[in-house]
């Protein structure tokens, strides 16, 4: 939270702000006490299996933005970002929340995540879905449709053109597609390289999501989509039929580093891996780290020792490969997310096989027409020979998101 500026609050006034949130949580739980530990909805890994539920139920697509995932909480003395240590942020200056008739929020809290939009090269956040509006936890039992209009009415909608709200955080609702869009999102990801040459990752492809918004450009980095079931209420922690779907190279683990000395500290240093299991953190393997990195962590032990780190499974080179600290979290991913994301590297479900699978073979190839159909009416038709065209099904079905990398944004534009 420190790249956005905002401060935690201290243990001595969290305290009563802490047990309010949670209140909010039991009372959607209907549960006879209140929540010790982050409660907001988790996603499974997409696999296979649940393609019939997909295209059978009402789903509704999100991009998955690589942000940080916080909920908003408003209450009369400020708001605040709460993150997945339960640890609160006073958002400042006040970003003025109001309801349509003027008032301010009070007990209202939103999920969501903090995004660096790259656009405008600053933060904002984008909620996606309500647990509570002005204390009222009964929204949390609405389909999601009615949620997310709950959010436009209420909350984003009354503070889009106040004066008062320039120069704060902003503060939007994400962008949200039918299941027979999934072309249309897929042709607003694309994908480039970091070039880095001290990248983890060797280089590996990044994905871009873009999308010139009614209410202002967004830009921002992406790893997945999220599958979220229309018919189902806010559901608590993990929820098996809401579903991420993440490029093969963005399957991810959080494990907790364990860093051992060998005989000369200067040069061997051992590093383990661990998840949490039903008796507590489990002992991985070890993990063949790059020895620079390792000698890195070991010369700053007290910040690496017992760390949660994000990992991807490298296929090729048969080994975990380290991409980036998780500062938000204080506890491992559970066994069974190690292995649903060994279950989806396997898989190695492509972007052509969801788009059949969950589209439709034919619908999707109607859905991309419609989209030529519309570009053509409105004058923005491709020229013959563009390299990306969003519209084609051959390019769509073939094409790795796509060939060039993300459009800069002029000026004017911003």
């Amino acid at each position: 939270m420190a790249e956005a500026g905002y401060v935690r609050l201290p243990p001595a006034e969290k305290g009563q702000l802490l047990v309010r949130l949670q209140s909010l949580f039991q009372r959607v739980a209907r549960a006879s006490e209140p929540p010790r530990s982050f409660a907001g909805s988790m996603p499974v890994t997409l696999s296979r299996r649940h393609f019939s539920m997909v295209r059978d139920c009402d789903y509704l697509l999100l991009e998955k933005s690589d942000g940080v995932r916080y909920l908003l909480f408003a209450t009369e003395l400020g708001v605040l970002l709460v993150d997945r240590r339960l640890d609160l942020f006073a958002v400042t200056p006040y970003p003025v929340l109001m309801m349509p008739d003027g008032s301010l929020h009070q007990d209202t809290l939103l999920d969501g995540e903090l995004v660096y939009n790259e656009c405008i090269e600053r933060f904002e956040y984008l909620a996606y879905d309500v647990i509570a509006i002005q204390g009222d936890t009964g929204i949390a039992y609405q389909s999601y449709r009615v949620r997310l209009d709950a959010i436009e009415r209420y909350v984003t909608g009354p503070r889009a053109l106040h004066p008062a709200t320039a120069g704060c955080l902003r503060v939007r609702r994400k962008d949200v597609y039918e299941k027979a869009e999934l072309p249309l999102l897929f042709s607003r990801i694309y994908q480039g390289r970091s070039g880095k040459a001290d990248d983890p990752q060797g280089g590996a492809p990044t994905y871009t999501y873009r999308h010139l918004r009614s209410d202002g450009v967004f830009q921002s980095g992406n790893d997945g989509i999220i599958f979220t079931p229309v018919g189902l209420p806010y559901t608590l922690r993990t929820c098996a039929a809401l579903l991420k779907y993440k490029y093969p190279t963005h399957n991810t683990v959080d494990f907790i580093l364990w860093l051992q000395a060998g005989n000369d500290p200067a040069n061997d240093v051992r590093a383990f891996l661990g998840y949490r299991g039903d008796n507590g953190v489990v002992r991985y393997r070890e993990v063949y780290f790059p020895s620079r990195l390792k000698r890195e962590w070991f010369a700053d032990y007290a910040r690496w020792h017992e760390a949660v780190i994000e990992c991807t499974y490298d296929r090729l080179a048969g080994e975990w490969r380290f991409l980036r600290p998780r500062l938000d979290k204080e506890s491992p991913n559970y066994a069974s997310v190690v292995i649903d994301c060994l279950e989806a590297i396997a898989e190695n479900v492509t972007r052509a096989e969801l788009l059949e699978r969950v589209c439709g073979l034919e619908e999707a190839r109607q859905r991309c027409r419609a989209l030529l159909q519309t570009k053509t009416a409105t004058g923005n038709a491709l020229q013959p020979g563009d390299l990306f065209d969003e519209s084609d099904w051959e390019y769509l079905r073939t094409t790795p998101i796509s060939l060039l990398p993300p459009p800069r944004v002029s000026d004017a534009v911003r």
